[in-house]
Formats: structure tokens, sequence, C-alpha cells
């Protein structure tokens, strides 16, 4: 059989630039590798290749659409991509995988659904696709069926192992690619507990790119809701409670529902574009009311007084920084100031809904 050195194995492959937009490319991959252990597919060889480690096996199969299988021998880091698999025979050290392709409905309505997903960075898609490329490496699927490993799922949950639900999911997923088990596979990501930091953050991150990777294959505007609202809550986790918004108004737009209303507007007081405090100046001569925003305040170009509801026409409104102020307020008077929703920010953020402050202005 023909030597193949790792650099010429390498220059075969299609790459992808790290950091590539959802536009530049599929956010799903066409093909991903379902795997068994211990098993060697035996003949039908495309050709061999020498030294190199599983991954680089089983990137030289996918890229090639000729194979349609491949087995790597552990032992001594050869590969053999197969147009076939002709005859299963047991082998300590191998690790062979089938190929499979994506619904080519899915591929089709991927590229609109990434981009009904604009709020998210692009290492957020990066991380989707690499999630569903390792997938089958994570959680080896081996002979289980579909059914048998959404059975096992369901045992483990009873059980209460959390991770075992997360495992049997992930090895499911390698079969059906299903959007739905992606939001189940999530969510069960997101439920164990880990007193380590670094490993619940992990998790966390895991459940984002699997919401994203179920929203990416979704047909229903209900799963793609569901699957916006398990993203929120995975990005909460990950300390990007900013991101919980955007996630949680698509999923509002998509699907209206109390629950999801709720979480957005816990989401927005938390994190959102909001007013932090106010204070009554009522030391000088000229005194005002001002209210401190959590962002800054469109710099130029912006007129704020129609965004400000005042209770009197004597009244001015006079913005800098992150502060709107009222002025023409009297000592010993009591004011009912009403921000209205739609007021920007500089980051393009609006405020949600109408807020109405109440101030008395000391003598």
């Amino acid at each position: 059989m023909r030597r193949i050195q790792i650099a010429a194995l390498v220059a075969s492959l299609v790459v992808f630039p790290v950091g590539a937009g959802a536009q530049e490319r599929s956010p799903v991959p066409e093909r991903r590798a379902v795997l068994v252990e211990g098993v060697d597919f035996y003949g039908s060889d495309l050709r061999a290749i020498f030294d190199v480690g599983f991954d680089a096996c089983e990137a030289a199969c996918l890229a090639d659409v000729a194979c349609k299988a491949f087995t790597f021998n552990s032992r001594s880091g050869s590969c053999f991509p197969k147009s076939a698999v002709s005859e299963e025979q047991p082998y300590q050290g191998a690790l062979s995988g089938w190929i499979r392709g994506t619904d080519p409905a899915v591929l089709a309505a991927a590229g609109t659904r990434a981009a009904e997903l604009s709020f998210l960075r692009p290492e957020d898609f990066d991380a989707a696709l690499a999630q569903a490329r390792g997938l089958g490496a994570r959680h080896v699927t081996g002979t289980a069926t579909e059914a048998e490993l959404l059975a096992a799922a369901r045992a483990a949950g009873v059980a209460g192992d959390l991770a075992g639900v997360a495992d049997h999911l992930g090895a499911a997923l390698n079969l059906s690619d299903a959007a739905d088990q992606w939001a189940e596979y999530s969510a069960a990501l997101l439920a164990i507990r880990s007193d380590d930091s670094e490993r619940q953050r992990d998790l966390a991150g895991r459940a984002a790119s699997a919401s994203v990777n179920a929203y990416l294959r979704a047909g229903s505007t209900g799963l793609r809701a569901t699957a916006l609202a398990t993203l929120a809550h995975a990005f909460e986790r990950v300390e990007r409670g900013r991101d919980m918004i955007p996630a949680l108004r698509l999923a509002q737009d998509l699907q209206p529902r109390d629950d999801t209303a709720a979480a957005l507007d816990d989401a927005i007081g938390k994190y959102g574009f909001r007013i932090a405090e106010t204070q009554v100046e009522s030391d000088s001569a000229s005194p005002r009311i001002c209210a401190v925003f959590t962002e800054d305040l469109v710099r130029a170009g912006t007129d704020y007084a129609p965004f400000v509801k005042l209770p009197a026409p004597n009244l001015s409104v006079d913005a800098s920084g992150r502060q709107i102020c009222v002025t023409g307020v009297e000592h010993g008077s009591r004011y009912a100031l009403t921000f209205r929703a739609g007021l920007p920010a500089a980051t393009g953020e609006t405020l949600a809904k109408d807020v109405t402050v109440t101030q008395y202005v000391r003598i």
C-alpha cells in the first residue's frame, strides 16, 4: 500500500478559516462519522495512510466523497478510508466509523437559520460547528440503535445519572442529528452540576453550542424558541448575561410564552439597557432630576426630549454621557417623569418599556 505523508494529507483536506462567519460557509457539517470501538472494517480500502492520529484519519475520510467508512488502527497510527463496509471483524485497538450525510433540508435551511442568529459572535458558530464535528468521538455510539440509546438516556435520568443522560443522548445524536435531540442534549448538559467551576463553565459552553445546533436544524418555531431559551440560560452561566436578551427576544417573537416573557424581563432588569439610579440635585439654585443609565447615550444627533414625558411644559431635557437630566424643576415640588420605551443607547440597545420615576425636590 502507498504511504501518504501527513503534510500531503493536511494539504488535501478542506480547511475552513478560524473565525469565519456563518455566511462564509455552511454552519453545519455535510458529513459526520458514527464510531464503534474494537471493530475493524475489513476490506474495501481506498488507500492507506500511515503515521497519523485519529483526527486526521477521520478528517481524511470526511473530506473524500468516495469514502463511506474508515478504520483507524491506534496501535500503528494507520488509517484506512473505505469505499464501503464489506466485513466487520473484532480487533483490539481499532476505531472505525460509518459516514452519514446531513439531511439536505437541514443543509438548505441552515444559512437562513444562521442569519436569524445575527446576535451571535462568529466564534459561537465556530464552536457549534466544532461540536457537531467532534460529537462522534466525544460520545462513541458503538453498535446500539437510536431507540436503544434514547431508552438508556431515559433510564439514566430516572437513576439521577445526569452525565449518563448527556452521554447517551450524544451517542444517539450521531445517528439522528435531530434538532429535538440537540435541544434535549443541551438541556441535559445544563442540568449537570459540578463543584469544579471550570467544568461547570465547560458544560454551559457546550450547552450553548448544542442549543445553536438545535436551532440550526429546527423546522418548527416552537422548537427554535425552546432552543433559544436554553441558549439564554447557558449564556448566563458563562457570564454573557447581556447576550441573553436578543436570544429571548427572538424566542418571544417566534412563539410568545409567559415563561419566556418573564425570563426576558428578568434578563433586561439584570443585564439590559436600563435606568441604574435617579439623582436629585436640589442643593443648587437651579435644581434638576437626573436618570443615570447603565450604558452611554448617543453622543450626537439624537434628540432625547421626545423620549421623556414631562409633567409640565416649562421643563426641559438635557442628555450627556450616561444621564438624562430634567431642568426647570422647583424646590418643594414632586415630579413624575416617564422615560419612554425605545429610548436609545449608543450601543443600539433601547429601553425595553416605559419607566416612570417619581422624585421630590427638597427645599
